[in-house]
């Protein structure tokens, strides 16, 4: 392993309207009250999730994360998680999180891009960085997560105006996709006239500039719309692939690296904060970092086990195909800062920024922490590659010191 000093510096943010607070919602299933084993008040939190049950990847690392918040405080701090759309549908989540309907969880903000303009337009630079896998997960979740905190002016406008409190902005473990199709696409010709399945308008662009024609569907409607041959592929993380099923309906995986979903978070309320006592606050910031961990290790669990599916087959990028792509994101980083959202200063600035901190998190964890760096997740399984060499502990350490030591609001 390098072992030359990291180029990342912490992030020491400004005391922005409670920017970094969390702010658990007193009202709409959170209750606060004196008492408890730890001396601290007791919370009871009501958690919503726009994505599958107990055992998805997106819910198992809230619920770890929530775990050790209970155990820091003794117990103080409990919760309803609350699964798949069964308080509100996804679209309305983060309204319902504002006005302390729910109190925390998962926000995809790509469902309401005129809301959230910000987070929309950055999605689409999700191509930043050199990395290859698994690097490339570690790098980009981490860089897209910096990025708010050394842009408290964006997350305030964005989030903050509108009742939400940023725990995680933009972390994934989902930090690549790919397409898993019917049949196989690995060039232009294949390409054309095909019907994809996008999660969001940064996707559909792609999507449009290499031909396809793409369809917008809820993530819970994938399977069914490649079953019946509604649409003829996805544009999803192979993780996704996994969790949804998707290998027993769709057989050939073309790995793209396109941009991964960065418009998703964890987000909490911002009514309750100021009611909750100091440990609490302590025992919830200085866990972030448990989420973090679980949901990278979580994706790369996926994405292993897809390769372990039969039947499925994987593919390259014919060199048309690739030179597309590869163009697209040069128009897109070109343009970024042009049709950047009116809310968002200095927009070149925060592009550059956004790449200068991909390139930094790629050598922190390369070098640093010695993550390998392969042209595909198949060129890893394939080379021995193994979740458990990674280390991901100080992964989330880096996380911790970096963005969140010595930020947490009064």
């Amino acid at each position: 392993m390098n072992e030359k000093t990291s180029t990342l510096k912490k992030v020491a943010l400004p005391a922005i309207a409670g920017i970094t607070a969390l702010s658990l919602a007193a009202c709409g299933g959170s209750g606060t009250s004196s008492g408890g084993g730890g001396g601290g008040d007791t919370v009871n939190l009501s958690v919503t999730t726009t994505i599958g049950g107990p055992d998805s990847f997106h819910n198992v690392p809230i619920s770890d994360f929530l775990d050790e918040v209970s155990s820091a405080t003794d117990g103080n701090v409990t919760y309803d998680f609350h699964y798949a759309n069964s308080i509100v549908p996804p679209a309305e989540i983060g309204s319902a999180m504002a006005d302390a309907t729910v109190d925390t969880g998962l926000v995809i903000t790509s469902y309401n891009p005129s809301e959230f303009p910000i987070s929309n337009w950055l999605s689409q630079l999700g191509f930043a960085g050199e990395s290859g896998a698994p690097a490339m997960a570690l790098e980009r979740a981490a860089a897209t997560t910096n990025w708010w905190f050394e842009h408290p002016e964006a997350a305030q406008s964005d989030f903050v105006d509108k009742g939400l409190i940023p725990l995680t902005p933009g972390f994934n473990s989902i930090t690549s996709y790919h397409l898993i199709c019917t049949d196989p696409i690995t060039s232009l010709a294949d390409a054309r006239g095909k019907s994809v399945r996008t999660g969001g308008q940064a996707w559909a662009d792609i999507a449009q500039s290499i031909g396809m024609t793409p369809v917008s569907l809820p993530g819970a409607e994938m399977y069914e719309a490649l079953q019946r041959g509604i649409v003829d592929c996805a544009m999803v993380a192979g993780a996704d692939m996994v969790d949804s099923n998707l290998f027993e309906v769709a057989k050939h995986y073309t790995t793209m690296n396109l941009p991964g979903f960065t418009p998703y978070g964890i987000f909490i309320s911002k009514k309750t904060w100021d009611k909750l006592d100091e440990e609490t606050k302590d025992a919830i910031w200085d866990n972030l970092h448990v989420y973090m961990e679980s949901l990278t290790v979580e994706g790369m669990k996926l994405e292993s086990s897809l390769f372990d599916e039969p039947g499925m087959q994987f593919h390259e990028m014919e060199p048309d195909l690739a030179e597309a792509v590869a163009q697209y994101q040069d128009e897109v980083r070109t343009s970024a800062a042009d049709k950047a959202p009116a809310s968002l200063p200095d927009p070149q600035a925060a592009v550059d920024s956004f790449f200068a901190l991909n390139e930094q998190w790629g050598d922190t964890v390369t070098n640093d922490l010695g993550v390998a760096s392969e042209s595909s997740w198949a060129a890893w399984f394939e080379s021995g590659g193994n979740i458990e060499d990674i280390d991901i502990e100080g992964y989330g350490s880096r996380l911790t010191e970096t963005m969140f030591t010595g930020n947490r609001p009064e």
